[in-house]
């Protein structure tokens, strides 16, 4: 069979939009529009159809909100002057890296003005979507929830973006193989993960049945180390101990 190399580019944020200032607020949101997707945008259009891209809804849904791109204008056209000028002043020795990075975001706030709709910029190129609210699926308690995810997930994408051809990222490239089993009549379900990813998400199962009799038991949940010589995962703790809780439970009948 020929290799084939696919590149993939997942893209979501964290809903940060409405919520406080820098370092966490939205303004994380408007640094990524400036320097990551209109950027990205210029390349797609140029080259289309050569990278398959999936949008989060999470993400979708702050770049629809209401105000949010007008807030990010207002954010590229006086926010971030100002502060270039304090840099200007505090950093002469800097000058030709503040005055490159001054034009790259008043480029980034023309573009922005131009595109208007960033959905709908987007909308030729995406191809893929992602769980509803990036929720690491195989940590759900019940199927239930998982299918939920999914099925959300996925009207979101056809209702942007249009028809959806079981491309889907899964968060965290957190994978376990009876989520294959869940999405009935899907094609398919794809996590681009490392190696390394993949061997830490495999300590998880959440589909272990222990067979109890009558009576009291204690169940003592661990967690250990990932690969050989590596320190044990502790949540809670010292480091002589990779116990990580104790849950009770008594059985009146079987």
């Amino acid at each position: 069979m020929t290799p084939r190399f696919s590149i993939v580019l997942h893209t979501h944020m964290p809903y940060v939009e409405g919520f406080g200032t820098w370092p966490f607020g939205e303004e994380w949101l408007w640094e990524a529009i400036a320097t990551s997707y209109l950027p990205l945008l210029d390349v797609l259009d140029a080259h289309p159809g050569m990278v398959t891209l999936s949008i989060t809804p999470v993400l979708a849904d702050q770049l629809e909100a209401p105000g949010a791109l007008e807030r990010c204008l207002t954010f590229l056209r006086e926010v971030r002057p100002a502060s270039h000028a304090l840099d200007a002043s505090d950093h002469p020795e800097a000058a030709g890296q503040i005055a490159y990075s001054a034009a790259r975001y008043e480029f980034a706030a023309e573009a922005l003005e131009r595109r208007g709709d960033l959905i709908a910029a987007f909308a030729p190129h995406v191809t893929w979507t992602s769980a509803a609210t990036h929720a690491v699926l195989p940590l759900l308690a019940t199927d239930a929830g998982v299918r939920l995810q999914l099925e959300t997930g996925i009207a979101s994408h056809r209702r942007r973006f249009g028809a959806w051809d079981g491309g889907f990222w899964l968060p965290e490239c957190a994978h376990e193989p009876w989520l294959d089993q869940l999405p009935r009549g899907y094609k398919r379900i794809v996590a681009a993960n490392t190696t390394g990813i993949m061997t830490m998400i495999s300590n998880f199962d959440m589909s272990q049945a222990i067979p109890l009799t009558p009576g009291a038991h204690t169940i003592k949940v661990a967690a250990k180390g990932n690969g050989g010589a590596s320190s044990p995962a502790l949540v809670s703790g010292d480091s002589t101990s990779v116990l990580q809780g104790e849950l009770t439970v008594t059985i009146v009948k079987k």
